[in-house]
């Protein structure tokens, strides 16, 4: 019984009990363990965009540039005013395609009535383009008019459906199939192809 007592005061903090050692120290004297340097590996940087490996970077009279290495030769530079205005007409430009697609790939509602109409507004939109003052927005314009007519040029290719359904939804009716036919592809074709679909 003595034994537990002077155990008990040994860890309040009395005088240590031969033999022992304090709390103290036996938390100082751990056994001192080799020290290794710590090497911490980094991660490979990647590019933020997969065009830069297109690219070689430059230092032109400490100017950062890039240089693309399958073009020309040019030098791309810092944009200016003039740089910027062309980046916001080909946003423009580009977001009536975005919509298009977006709008061509719903799967929770019926598209097939709309499909004519988005063909003619693609079209309309196309030939302003090709019409504007920026001369590369209209060099872009012509570009997309080939592809356009390519698929949606030849009105014999194109399928009938497409005209029977925008005549069934009640927005368009009859009237609107002619002229928008009309427009595209000019007097004589566009009511040859609305007499085609009537009949």
């Amino acid at each position: 019984m003595e034994d537990e007592t002077s155990r008990t005061t040994n860890v309040s903090g009395s005088a240590p009990v031969s033999g022992s050692t304090p709390l103290t120290e036996s938390l100082d004297s751990t056994p001192e363990v080799e020290q290794h340097p710590v090497i911490v590996k980094r991660k490979a940087i990647e590019p933020r965009s997969a065009a830069w490996p297109h690219y070689d970077k430059l230092i032109e009279d400490g100017i950062n540039k890039a240089k693309c290495k399958y073009c020309d030769g040019s030098v791309a530079g810092v944009l200016e005013s003039d740089d910027w205005q062309k980046v916001r007409n080909m946003v423009i430009f580009l977001k009536r395609f975005y919509d298009l697609t977006e709008k061509v790939s719903g799967s929770l509602y019926v598209t097939s009535n709309g499909h004519f109409e988005d063909i003619v507004e693609l079209h309309n939109h196309l030939r302003e383009c090709m019409e504007d003052d920026d001369p590369s927005l209209a060099k872009m314009g012509e570009k997309m008019k080939e592809k356009f007519v390519k698929y949606w040029g030849a009105p014999e290719k194109m399928n009938k459906v497409l005209f029977i359904a925008s005549i069934l939804d009640p927005r368009n009716k009859l009237e609107y199939v002619g002229d928008a036919l009309e427009d595209m592809f000019g007097d004589e074709k566009g009511s040859e192809i609305k007499d085609k679909v009537v009949t």
